[in-house]
């Protein structure tokens, strides 16, 4: 009885399958998918993150905004722009993360980025209680295998201590009848 017999022990097979089926899980929940994504939409006097629905992570970007009266400080990256906009639009450009903008007035927005989603994230929670499980059950078939193998082996020691006798106890030879 080797490692062979343990991984065909069933606890121990079924830990493992499910130990395999939470890493690839998991190697699936993290790849990223390149998006486009746009927003649009009305912004009130205050301070606002303008952010996507998928999008995480922004490698570049456009942001409209247009006003009849407003100014407006815009915070992206290190950088902060302010503009006064008087029936005016202005454009920034290159955009490497979701703007921060703050105004005195109402202003339009629209939002364009390019960036990476994460659209198979919800798997990360199955694929952690896949990984728990499995855990469990290859540590508990573990246990149970060693428990199992301990017990043949006095079984077999047992039977070479005692020799094979008979009932009385009188050892057998062979030959006799």
């Amino acid at each position: 009885m080797g490692l062979k017999d343990a991984l065909k022990y069933p606890p121990i097979f079924v830990g493992f399958l499910l130990l395999l089926f939470a890493l690839f899980s998991s190697l699936l929940a993290i790849k990223p998918v390149v998006k486009v994504e746009n927003v649009s939409g009305n912004l009130t006097p205050g301070e606002h993150i303008i952010e996507g629905k998928d999008v995480v992570t922004v490698f570049t970007g456009n942001l409209t905004l247009s006003s009849e009266n407003a100014t407006v400080s815009v915070k992206h990256g290190t950088r902060v722009e302010h503009y006064i906009l008087r029936n005016s639009t202005v454009v920034l450009r290159n955009l490497t993360e979701f703007p921060r903008v703050s105004t005195d007035g109402n202003v339009k927005y629209k939002l364009s980025v390019m960036g990476y989603a994460y659209p198979y994230s919800w798997i990360s929670p199955i694929s952690f209680v896949a990984m728990i499980i499995g855990n469990f059950l290859a540590i508990a078939g573990f246990a149970s295998y060693l428990t199992k193998m301990r017990e043949n082996i006095k079984k077999k020691k047992a039977k070479e201590e005692t020799g094979d006798r008979d009932v009385q106890g009188t050892p057998r030879r062979e030959g006799r009848f």
